[in-house]
């Protein structure tokens, strides 16, 4: 069944832990995202900006770089630290953010659906769901307390906003 794999799923990931490399890390932060674990990928994500400090880095010679430790993190730079640098790292963890206040799955658009209680009151402006719809999204105490949606074309589109399914028909520039 679907809740056996998520189950699965989980456990595996519980047992993978919450350091590894950079882009490792970044995985997790959107995978416990997609899990409605924002909490969780939040703990991840700190995990992502632990300094990590470089050894023998020379600006343009990334290939003598080597990270004392054996997490990932980020670079006084705020590189990804995976040695030398690994931008999946950095886009990644971006991707995960994301997450915790869009996400798009099975033609459903869900506000909010992996907030972290570090978060509880808000604003994120031009985020850009599934059909290029582009939203801005203000929240406080973890509920959506308003939200603006613009479309470039005729569509329709569903949306999750804690809990309440609202159907919207966009005209062209609306």
């Amino acid at each position: 069944s679907n809740k056996n794999l998520y189950d699965a799923c989980r456990k595996s990931l519980e047992i993978r832990g919450d350091d590894g490399t950079g882009w490792s890390i970044a995985w997790k932060i959107n995978l416990w995202a997609a899990f409605g674990d924002g909490n969780h990928s939040f703990e991840v994500f700190k995990n992502q900006m632990l300094y990590t400090e470089s050894e023998n880095m020379d600006v343009g010679k990334f290939n003598n770089a080597g990270t004392t430790g054996v997490h990932g993190g980020v670079y006084a730079n705020l590189f990804d630290a995976h040695p030398p640098f690994q931008i999946d790292g950095n886009f990644g963890a971006a991707n995960g953010i994301m997450q915790w206040f869009l996400q798009c799955k099975d033609d459903i658009i869900y506000i909010l659906p992996a907030l972290p209680d570090d978060i509880l009151n808000g604003k994120i402006e031009g985020i850009v769901a599934k059909g290029n719809i582009k939203l801005s999204i203000e929240w406080k105490n973890g509920v959506c307390t308003n939200i603006s949606a613009a479309s470039l074309i005729s569509q329709d589109a569903v949306f999750n906003i804690d809990g309440e399914i609202i159907n919207v028909n966009f005209n062209a520039g609306e």
